[in-house]
């Protein structure tokens, strides 16, 4: 909690300090589920880099999220 909100706690506004710490979550929520979408961006990018510079096979080694990604962006560059 911050300073702010533990100061509604100790002056009995259990609610106001609950409601700001919600409200504070929420933007951090939206914040860090920025962060991750341009991070698997990066990721798809570097994946699709190794994929065509290599032979290796980068998608048996990756997690749902990127695969799902990976697999959107070959849709889309074959529709362009």
């Amino acid at each position: 909690m911050t300073t702010d909100e533990k100061a509604k706690l100790a002056m009995g506004r259990t609610g106001a300090a609950y409601i700001s710490k919600a409200n504070r979550l929420d933007a951090e929520i939206i914040t860090l589920k920025a962060k991750y979408e341009r991070n698997v961006l990066a990721l798809a990018d570097i994946i699709e880099y190794i994929d065509n510079a290599t032979p290796i096979k980068v998608e048996d080694m990756l997690a749902d999220d990127l695969i799902r990604e990976l697999a959107e962006r070959k849709r889309n560059s074959r529709m362009s």
